[in-house]
This record gives structure tokens, sequence and C-alpha cells, in this order.
């Protein structure tokens, strides 16, 4: 997981972006979780620089035993990204060059 593909998926029209991840510690691979910290605030400094509202992007610390608070999480982000609408999609342009559609 990198920036780059959270940007991409606001690039391709997603509303929104949920990074979700283990407890740093509970994390299998060591380093995962302050991996998917990093690239949280570094995508969401640069999703503000390109106008998108910091809301739409989200990190969410889950285990395999914690199947309601996934739940909940993931539908309070659903319910605070259609309050916020749907994103502008020509905030990023295409690789095409051309914007995409609004």
């Amino acid at each position: 997981m990198t920036p780059a593909y959270v940007l991409k998926s606001f690039e391709l029209g997603a509303d929104g972006v949920l990074i979700a991840t283990c407890h740093v510690d509970d994390c299998h691979y060591v380093t995962g979780a302050k991996r998917a910290a990093d690239v949280h605030d570094t995508a969401a400094q640069l999703i503000t620089m390109l106008g998108i509202e910091p809301g739409r992007l989200k990190l969410g610390w889950f285990n395999a035993q914690q199947v309601a608070h996934f739940r909940n999480e993931v539908e309070g982000f659903i319910t605070q990204i259609r309050g916020l609408g749907p994103s502008s999609r020509a905030v990023i342009p295409s690789s095409t060059g051309r914007s995409t559609p609004s």
C-alpha cells in the first residue's frame, strides 16, 4: 500500500477510501500497521492539497475478533461519505491528460 493507491482510488472516482489495518501490537508483519499509518498521513496531506475533503479518507485499526467493530466503523464511514456527497472527480487529472467527469 502506498499513497499512490489512495490517489488512484480518488482518480478513478471513489467517494472515500478506508485503509484497514491491524493494531500495531497485533501486526503479523511487525511494521505493516505503522506503514499503513504513514501511508494514511501522507495521503491525507496530498488529498487536502488537491482539494479533496480529508473526511473522505479514514484509517481503521482492527483485528480478526473485532467483526462488530469493523462493521460499525465501515457503516459509520459510509454514512459520513454519503453526508459529504459525491466527490469531485475532476480534481485529479486522468492518465489521458483529461479530467474525469464530475
